[in-house]
C-alpha cells in the first residue's frame, strides 16, 4: 500500500464522515421540528356567561370537550394538563375559569336550569391567556 493508496483512503474517510455528521445533523433538526408542531399549548380560559332575565349568574355549569354531536348537544370531555375534566360552575357574576386547556377549536357546553342548554365552539389562541367574550343564555 502506498502513499497515494493511504491519502485516498483518508480522504474517503472524511468523505464518510462529513455524509454521516450532515445527515445525523439533519435527522435532529427534523425531530426537533417534529416535536415542536406535536406539541401541544395549554393556555388559561377566563369568561362571563349571562343568564336573560336574571340578576345572579350563578350556577351555569360549563364542560369543556371535543364534539361528539350536535344534534344532541354532547361532547367528550377532556382533561387539562393536570389529568383534570374541564368542569366549572359559575360564580353569581357569571364568571368562570379554566386553567391548562389545550388550544384549538373546542366546544363549551353550558347548562342551566330553567335555560336551554347551549353548545358553543370557541378557538382558543396559543396565548397564555384566552378572553371569552359574554355568553348570553336564552330561558
Amino acid at each position: 500500500m502506498g502513499l497515494n493508496d493511504l491519502n485516498s483512503l483518508v480522504y474517503y474517510l472524511i468523505i464518510a464522515l462529513g455524509l454521516i455528521m450532515l445527515m445525523m445533523i439533519l435527522l435532529w433538526t427534523y425531530y426537533a421540528y417534529k416535536r415542536k408542531v406535536n406539541t401541544k399549548y395549554y393556555t388559561k380560559v377566563t369568561g362571563r356567561v349571562v343568564l336573560k332575565g336574571k340578576v345572579d349568574y350563578s350556577g351555569v355549569r360549563i364542560t369543556v370537550g371535543r364534539l361528539k354531536s350536535k344534534e344532541k348537544l354532547s361532547i367528550n370531555p377532556i382533561l387539562s394538563k393536570s389529568g383534570e375534566m374541564l368542569r366549572t360552575i359559575t360564580d353569581k357574576k357569571g364568571n368562570f375559569s379554566f386553567n391548562d386547556v389545550p388550544s384549538g377549536v373546542l366546544w363549551f357546553v353550558l347548562e342551566a336550569q330553567g335555560y336551554k342548554t347551549m353548545l358553543k365552539a370557541i378557538k382558543l389562541q396559543r396565548i397564555d391567556e384566552n378572553r371569552i367574550n359574554d355568553i348570553i343564555m336564552n330561558s
